[in-house]
């Protein structure tokens, strides 16, 4: 935890989990005991010959971490107990030398300390895409499926319950708090199965979920955080013990806000018609993103619709198949403004009513309506550097045609004007722009903007 490269404003690089500032706490010295119930965030820097990003300095040297001590069993030498205090998290270390079921721990019944817990997943990308990693939220809301799961230690396709051997976590009480405890019961075999009955953490059958993935397409379009909002009648729309609070990452984070509480996993009741979920987000960098919308068993009959502040525009999301949107956060402050996206559910056949807003963004308030006409890029992807752009029911005038690379830097800036409602265009875009994933961002005369995801051969 200390070396040359410790600073008074980093810390030590191993440190422990203080409820009572909800932070970390560097320790104090390497003199101190290693055991500790809690168990430890540690920063693994690794070889200090690795020096460079590039070149021969730059290969990774493996690091093994070993320690020694007396095995915890029943009776001699039991396990240690931890309290988790009322309101807050702690963390916990997995005190035996196997992996543990969670769903096999000792724990007073929610709401006094929730069903869900919280591991580090070091393969997300973390702070500025230095894959740092985050948070997974494993929630029984969300039937024990990792958010934002996507990486090989956790998928969201299948539920996980597993604590691995020397692994901590984190849990919280809602509620009046209580002792979380273990026996030989919390263990499981390395070959066995992460659950032992379906049933016992399926969802109800009647649960749908909205599952919402943000894509860093600076990355490719990998998944950097997700939110879910679960709804079944027995949740409520006030926040409890059924929602997963949200622990915030170094790098972008994606949450849902109810109230006071930034939540990453929301659960409420089944969907009515205005219903309205607000996303939240912080940490965004100057360059594309995607939503990835996925809905699962929802109920037919109803259409979403997702809200952008900053742009003034409403556009739909399936309620029965993959929507993907995307989205540019510019040099404009109120571009990455945490609360410049929420969705409202309404009927089929019935449209977005009008819907004050704070002062946020570009506007205080607007109507909330799909775009009048499109603008399509054709051919995309892009060939021999000509852009050639579809105007489909437009107002005619001047529009400002902007390209964004995947850092949010402007790499084309001109002036476009259209003398008809439907019109094809093409722009020769200089040679020097180089192949790769654009955002063309459009102006129309009137403030409306319109984003379109282009591939540049």
């Amino acid at each position: 935890g200390f070396d040359a490269a410790t600073t008074l404003a980093s810390g030590p690089g191993m440190k422990t989990y203080n409820p009572a500032t909800n932070g970390w706490t560097g320790i104090a010295s390497t003199s101190i005991p290693i055991h500790n119930p809690k168990g430890y965030m540690i920063f693994v820097r690794g070889d200090r010959s690795v020096t460079g990003f590039t070149g021969p300095t730059s290969v990774p040297v493996p690091t093994n971490l070993r320690t020694r001590g007396k095995l915890f069993v029943p009776g001699s030498n039991p396990a240690p107990v931890t309290n988790i205090p009322a309101g807050s998290f702690e963390s916990i270390g997995n005190p035996y030398a196997s992996a543990i079921d969670f769903l096999n721990i000792n724990k007073p019944s929610a709401p006094a300390v929730d069903d869900v817990f919280y591991v580090w997943d070091p393969l997300l990308p973390g702070a500025n895409n230095l894959n740092l990693g985050g948070y997974q939220t494993i929630s029984a809301s969300n039937g024990y499926i990792p958010n934002p799961g996507g990486t090989a230690n956790y998928s969201n396709a299948s539920a996980y319950t597993k604590i691995q051997s020397g692994q901590a976590f984190l849990m919280h009480a809602t509620g009046a708090g209580g002792n979380v405890s273990f026996s030989e019961a919390s263990k499981i075999a390395g070959s066995q199965m992460v659950y032992r009955s379906t049933a016992r953490i399926s969802p109800s059958p009647g649960r749908h979920f909205l599952r919402i993935q943000l894509g860093n397409m600076a990355l490719g379009g990998r998944v950097s955080d997700a939110a879910v909002v679960a709804f079944d009648n027995g949740f409520g729309n006030e926040y409890d013990h059924h929602d997963a609070l949200k622990l915030e990452n170094g790098g972008e984070n994606l949450g849902l806000r109810n109230g006071d509480q930034w939540l990453a996993i929301e659960a409420r009741r089944p969907v009515q018609r205005r219903d309205t979920v607000f996303l939240q987000s912080s940490n965004l960098r100057r360059q594309a993103y995607q939503f990835r919308f996925g809905p699962e068993n929802m109920p037919a009959g109803l259409q979403a619709f997702l809200t952008d502040r900053y742009l003034g525009t409403t556009s739909p999301i399936s309620m029965q198949d993959s929507t993907y949107y995307d989205f540019l956060v510019n040099n404009e402050p109120a571009s990455a403004n945490t609360d410049r996206f929420y969705i409202v559910f309404h009927r089929n056949g019935r449209q977005p009513q009008a819907w004050p807003l704070a002062e946020t963004g570009k506007k205080s308030s607007f109507q909330a309506q799909v775009s009048e006409g499109s603008v399509t890029v054709y051919p995309n992807p892009v060939t021999g550097h000509r852009l050639g752009i579809q105007f489909s029911g437009k107002q005619p005038g001047m529009y400002k045609v902007q390209l964004f690379n995947a850092s949010g830097s402007i790499v084309h800036d001109q002036a476009l004007p259209l003398r008809q409602t439907e019109e094809y265009r093409v722009i020769q875009l200089p040679p020097s722009i180089a192949s790769g994933i654009y955002q063309l961002q459009l102006t129309g005369p009137s403030g409306e903007q319109h984003l379109v995801r282009v591939l540049l051969n």
